[in-house]
């Protein structure tokens, strides 16, 4: 059910910036396999990777989804962010958006996902 309502909740008076963070939130929240029909939406489940190997395979998938699924935005560059909380990956990303360069945070924390 929560697949549909990214459909269904599109942001209305939101800027084209606060609508491609709202739809990478809800990109990137996805488990992959279960909550899309699409095969490579969202991210799969990293549990069974060692820690050196998971931040590059999330990289990855992060890079993956925005090519296939934001086409409003480039990725110029993802780099993981220091982390102090155990069991959580950091990102920022920095993209272009019609001409302008910007930058989000990604935060894959206790099963949660934060794009701000």
């Amino acid at each position: 059910m929560h697949f549909l309502q990214n459909f269904s909740e599109r942001p209305r008076g939101y800027s084209e910036l606060e609508q491609v963070l709202h739809n990478l939130n809800h990109m990137l929240s996805t488990k992959r396999l279960y909550g899309s029909v699409w095969e490579n939406f969202g991210i799969e489940d990293h549990s069974c990777y060692g820690s050196l190997e998971v931040v590059t395979y999330v990289k990855n998938q992060i890079q993956q989804n925005i090519h296939l699924y934001e086409s409003r935005i480039t990725l110029i560059d993802i780099e993981e962010q220091e982390n102090t909380e155990p069991f959580s990956l950091h990102f920022q990303i920095t993209f272009s958006l019609a001409s302008s360069t910007h930058t989000a945070s990604i935060k894959f924390s206790e099963g949660t996902v934060s794009v701000t």
